[in-house]
């Protein structure tokens, strides 16, 4: 069985929107780092998760920024959501302003299960944003592959914070994952690269 990842169109992302944009944006303090969810507010995507990380001031001087629209589970969410939790929920986000949020995320969480694939770490890393993963989905798989980010398992919520925290704490080490996620993505999942697989897959079937 041969698998072939979805690509990614790389013209979008340059330029990249200037970078401030976003946390201008929602008001986000100097000293605030900010961490990033962007998709489907859905059960399996562990929206809920990233919210419980975030309880108790567990992350100080960090605000969670999650945009999509809701798919189910907002209200589970919501319910967890504390009076003075640093969250900002923008609904949906599209184009430009979508690749705003995540050109200034510090840290960019993508911690759903069950997952064939999933572009949008592979659209943070090339807006320069580390990224957490789930461990059980597609996306993560690449990403373990390309040593471009960190997985964690779905529902772990201590481990969840443990490696944002380490992402956040550790700047050598997050660039570092940020340029290999990006090399790698330059090489093997832009536009041309996976047409010339579905047409090589196409030529093998055809002539079998």
């Amino acid at each position: 069985m041969q698998q072939i990842p979805n690509g990614l169109d790389l013209g979008e992302f340059d330029p990249l929107p200037e970078r401030g944009t976003f946390r201008a944006h929602i008001g986000a303090q100097p000293h605030e780092k900010i961490v990033a969810y962007l998709g489907q507010i859905s059960p399996r995507k562990g929206v809920n998760h990233l919210v419980e990380a975030f309880a108790d001031n567990a992350l100080p001087n960090t605000r969670l920024v999650i945009g999509g629209n809701d798919m189910g589970a907002l209200a589970e969410v919501l319910a967890k959501v504390g009076d003075n939790a640093p969250i900002h929920f923008t609904g949906l986000l599209e184009g430009r302003e979508r690749l705003a949020l995540l050109a200034d995320a510090d840290v960019l969480v993508y911690a759903s299960t069950e997952e064939v694939f999933g572009l949008v770490p592979f659209e943070g890393l090339l807006c320069g944003a580390p990224v957490v993963v789930g461990d059980d989905c597609g996306c993560g798989e690449l990403i373990a592959e390309a040593g471009a980010g960190l997985l964690v398992r779905h529902g772990d919520i201590s481990g969840l914070r443990a490696r944002i925290q380490t992402l956040l704490n550790d700047a050598v080490a997050a660039r570092a994952m940020v340029n290999r996620g990006r090399k790698y993505i330059i090489e093997n999942l832009n536009f041309d690269k996976i047409a010339e697989q579905h047409c090589a897959l196409y030529e093998d079937v055809l002539s079998a």
